[in-house]
Order: structure tokens, then sequence, then C-alpha cells
């Protein structure tokens, strides 16, 4: 990877690639910070900007004191409300997509 792309991004993206490849599954808990940040080598701290980054992007979700799970509808969901590139609004790009 890109020398200059921040640690924290080449963290989120290889996360992503586990979503993308089924290592960690739609609706299950991924690692523990803990964990993430003992496999990727990194402090909590990084891990925890991927994540809440990976969270933002409607990727993953929190559940205080349970951990943090894959969104079951990511890949459908973010294709499916921004793969064009006219303008609309959310809420009608949600409609569009059958989400209320």
């Amino acid at each position: 990877m890109n020398d200059n792309i921040p640690i924290y991004k080449k963290v989120k993206l290889s996360i992503k690639d586990k979503i993308d490849n089924d290592e960690f599954l739609a609706g299950e808990a991924i690692l523990s910070e803990r964990e993430l940040a003992k496999l990727y080598g990194v402090n909590r701290m990084t891990i925890k900007k991927a994540i809440q980054s990976l969270i933002e992007d409607g990727i993953l979700y929190s559940v205080p004191g349970s951990g943090t799970y894959v969104c079951s509808e990511h890949k459908n969901f973010m294709v499916g409300i921004f793969d064009d590139k006219t303008f609309s609004s959310i809420s009608t790009r949600l409609n569009a997509s059958g989400i209320n």
C-alpha cells in the first residue's frame, strides 16, 4: 500500500476487505479493538478511528457493551443508493431502495 496513506485508513481498507471476502460476516461481531490492535500491530486509537470511519460509512455499527457488528445490508445499501452520479435527496434514494 501507499506509504502516504494514514495507518487508520490502511486498517479501514483491510477490515473492509475482510468484510467483502466474508471473513467478517453480515450481522456478526468483528474482533474486539484489542484483538484488532494486536492483529495489525497498531494502538487502539488507530483501530477506534478506523472503526469509526467504517461506522460513518454504514458498513459497521456499534452496540455499547456488546461490540461492533457488520451491517447486514452494507453492500446493497451503498450500491443501491449511491451508485449513480445524479443528484437526488437522501429520502428519495432511501424510498427508491425500499428503505423507509
